[in-house]
């Protein structure tokens, strides 16, 4: 049997109050065991002057949190990408060469060829360019390997002391060179200007026995070195005996 208490109850509209989004609603209504409500506590509501709260003071000034570690580099994730970047270079290959035999076959019907005779003709044109392109993947990855090899023996040849660090700069130099004629002529530069530089350090030190009487025409060995000394300022040399021989040259001192 439903009470008076009861109906009154279920007839009632309950309204919330509104609240700021910050603040909590004042009271709950509980309900107990015997069906009667009541109130739960309320949070201690901010201070009437607007200012925050304790415990939102807190919050707001509570340390920042550090930053986390930076993430060690996935090595499955880098493979997975590697073998993701051949794989669309494998599809954007085969969408160029069977586009190029499709207008190829094209090609051929149109020239007279029977359909089956263009087909056959793209077919091989696509074979050929699968055989060029194996052939281009074995000589980079030859030329790859030549080149790790090459940097690994200048590697332990510095760490064990087997060369001189001028030896393995010439190497390096070399190396970097585009062809056998290119080599052949840094080779040959660098020969020239060691050479340069130790006939300059030579003459720096005073190994050259200078003329000692008054010769208008000057020796033939002086004249030879002014003149080797102003070519190298020329060539772009800009040691002191080279600078020298250019002012001594022009100005006659």
């Amino acid at each position: 049997m439903v009470t008076g208490q009861q109906e009154s109850d279920e007839n009632i509209e309950i309204i919330e109050p509104e609240t700021p989004d910050d603040e909590s609603p004042a009271e709950e209504q509980v309900e107990t065991e015997e069906g009667s409500t009541e109130e739960a506590p309320a949070e201690a509501p901010d201070a009437g002057d607007g200012q925050p709260s304790e415990a939102r003071l807190l919050n707001d000034t509570a340390p920042q949190q550090p930053q986390p570690a930076i993430p060690q580099v996935d090595q499955a994730a880098l493979a997975e990408l590697q073998q993701r970047r051949v794989a669309e270079k494998e599809q954007t290959w085969r969408a160029s060469v069977t586009k190029a035999a499709r207008a190829y076959e094209r090609q051929l019907e149109e020239a007279g060829y029977m359909p089956e005779q263009a087909r056959d003709q793209a077919k091989r044109y696509v074979q050929q360019e699968r055989k060029f392109r194996k052939q281009d993947e074995e000589a980079a990855g030859m030329i790859g390997y030549i080149q790790g090899r090459n940097l690994a023996t200048l590697h332990f040849m510095k760490k064990h002391g087997l060369a001189s660090q001028q030896v393995l700069d010439d190497i390096a130099a070399l190396q970097n060179s585009a062809s056998p004629a290119d080599m052949d002529k840094a080779a040959k530069r660098i020969k020239e200007d060691r050479a340069l530089r130790r006939e300059n350090a030579q003459l720096k030190q005073g190994r050259v026995a200078p003329q000692t009487f008054d010769n208008s025409q000057g020796s033939a060995e002086a004249t030879t070195n002014q003149d080797r000394l102003i070519d190298a300022y020329n060539a772009g040399d800009r040691s002191d005996a080279a600078v020298r021989a250019v002012r001594k040259a022009t100005f006659g001192a």
